[in-house]
């Protein structure tokens, strides 16, 4: 039997979905390639645009210290009230003070740490402009149970924080919030029990009176500083237990002594000044004999008497004592120099321009000539070539360029600096430039005049 088989449809073009969906598919990935495309050049011009906010080892300007680094960065305060302005300021010196003295970490200076006041800061550029590893920041505000501080230690090469601490305290417990929160920083940062720890004020008021004091005046007015003496003594009778304030009314005598304020705080002669600021020193070291401050200003004192034996002994006890203390270590670098020890006085000196980054460029000036003296050319001369960086029109560093050339047998390129300097300033001379450091008081250059001339600088 034969079975029937319907003929095939003819051949017809597709219609509907079936004619479209190949375009369809096509045009989907071509989208989901475009959107993607865009997501990706979206995230590369936001990541170049607005790169993370971390430093990077390669770029530090400074080599990483052999132990724990860290800046305190000025805390924000609750408010521009003067009051609160105050609290943060004395805060985060309190937090310096205390980190500084421990050895096991390697603490940026305050004269280096306070010039950032005001500023908005970036982890990346700070750390690698000061050559740390660690931040350490605070933020005040007001609350209703109190004054709320928030306190973070932020890892410069990740950006991120490696600790927060929140405290809420009364408004007149601020002074004890060092206390309470310094151990856990030193041991989250890394530093171990090493430096004893800061006494601190037991009492609101010596601490507000001490701020007052030291925060408010200025240095070369005298009604300032009879002002500042006052609100210190105000301080030690609230607190009379407290270091920190003889050692600054010792700050105020010295001073007081070194511009002669004859009558000062009823002081009949110089050396009754001397006598008041020794004083006062010898009271900060008994209530803390581990204080650096204090034996500094014994030394200064000490200085001005005409004792100078004994001023190198405290110069050196304030440097073992503050091994983070900038003012300590650069004046037992000088106190060195002045012995005839110039290699001690450039290691002392050198650590100190390293706990103090944003030192004038003058300081490298002098490090260069201390380690000329030290016999140590080369890392004069590099020295020289930062300070020109920084001056290039300053005809110092030059003339010292030219001497320590000169002095290493360098006498081709001793006459090329000569040439340099005197393209600079055609009329310039080596006797008008000696009488001009005469007049300005500065130390003289007499024996650099013949080595100058010869190298062709005009007499």
């Amino acid at each position: 039997m034969e079975v029937w088989n319907p003929p095939p449809p003819p051949d017809r073009p597709a219609t509907g979905w079936r004619r479209r969906w190949p375009l369809l598919t096509l045009t989907s990935g071509v989208g989901v390639v475009l959107l993607g495309a865009a997501i990706t050049w979206t995230w590369y011009r936001d990541f170049t645009d607005h790169p993370p906010d971390r430093a990077d080892r390669s770029a530090l300007l400074l080599p990483l210290p052999d132990r724990p680094s860290v800046v305190v960065l000025p805390f924000a305060p609750a408010s521009t009230r003067e009051a609160d302005v105050l609290h943060a300021r004395q805060l985060a010196a309190d937090f310096t003070a205390g980190l500084a003295r421990n050895r096991g970490l390697f603490v940026i200076a305050p004269e280096t740490a306070s010039r950032l006041r005001g500023g908005q800061f970036r982890i990346k550029a700070t750390a690698e402009a000061l050559g740390v590893a660690a931040l350490l920041t605070a933020v005040l505000t007001e609350t209703d149970s109190g004054t709320r501080a928030f306190l973070q230690i932020i890892d410069a090469f990740t950006g991120e924080p490696d600790w927060s601490h929140t405290a809420v305290l009364d408004p007149d417990r601020l002074h004890a919030l060092p206390g309470q929160v310094l151990p856990e920083v030193v041991e989250e940062l890394g530093g171990g029990t090493d430096g004893p720890p800061v006494p601190g004020p037991s009492d609101h008021a010596a601490w507000i009176a001490h701020a007052e004091a030291t925060q408010y005046r200025v240095p070369g007015d005298r009604d300032s500083m009879a002002a500042s003496l006052a609100r210190l003594r105000e301080a030690e009778r609230a607190d009379a237990g407290w270091s920190t304030v003889p050692a600054e009314r010792a700050w105020i005598w010295l001073e007081a002594a070194r511009r002669g304020w004859i009558g000062f705080g009823g002081s009949s002669d110089r050396a009754a000044l001397i006598e008041a600021g020794l004083v006062a020193a010898e009271r900060a070291l008994q209530l803390d004999p581990g204080t650096s401050r204090a034996a500094a200003l014994r030394a200064d004192l000490l200085t001005l008497a005409g004792r100078g034996g004994e001023a190198l002994e405290w110069r050196e006890r304030a440097a073992r004592t503050g091994p983070n203390s900038f003012r300590a270590h650069w004046d037992l670098a000088e106190a060195l120099a002045a012995e005839g020890s110039h290699r001690r006085a450039v290691s002392a000196m050198s650590h100190a321009l390293r706990l103090h980054p944003r030192h004038p460029v003058a300081m490298d000036l002098r490090l260069a000539e201390l380690q000329f003296l030290a016999g140590q050319g080369a890392e004069s001369l590099a020295a020289l070539e930062r300070v020109l960086a920084k001056r290039p029109a300053d005809p110092e560093p030059h003339l010292m360029q030219i001497r320590i050339l000169a002095a290493g047998g360098e006498h081709r390129l001793a006459r090329q600096r000569a040439g340099q300097l005197l393209k600079l300033y055609p009329d310039f001379s080596v006797d008008a430039w000696l009488r001009q450091r005469a007049r300005r008081g500065l130390p003289d250059r007499a024996d650099w005049r013949s080595v100058l001339i010869e190298a062709g600088v005009p007499g």
